[in-house]
């Protein structure tokens, strides 16, 4: 069973260092093309992602790797499409943090 969104919360944090410098934390493991898409579309010249933080919950595919058979896509909890609505909440977060 895959988890959907009324099975309880994710925490996502960021967090700023004056005006050029964020990072965001992510309890698990990001596929690289969600955490890419996380780093290309903040407005601060530099922003960090750090997984396994907060705890673990495991990995969280892009919707494009569950077009595949992995062993992440086989065990994660999460549905496909859950990686890109969680990229683009940290966007949202980034971008409201940027304009203070």
């Amino acid at each position: 069973n895959r988890t959907t969104e009324k099975d309880g919360l994710l925490r996502m944090n960021a967090v700023t260092i004056g005006d050029s410098f964020a990072f965001v934390t992510f309890p698990g493991e990001l596929f690289d093309t969600i955490s890419e898409g996380v780093a290309a579309g903040s407005p601060f010249k530099s922003t960090m992602l750090i997984g396994y933080s907060n705890g673990h919950i495991g990995y969280l595919p892009s919707a494009y790797a569950f077009e595949y058979t992995s062993y992440e896509t086989d065990i994660t909890r999460f549905a496909a499409g859950t990686g890109e609505i969680v990229r683009d909440q940290y966007i949202t977060m980034l971008n409201e943090l940027k304009e203070g």
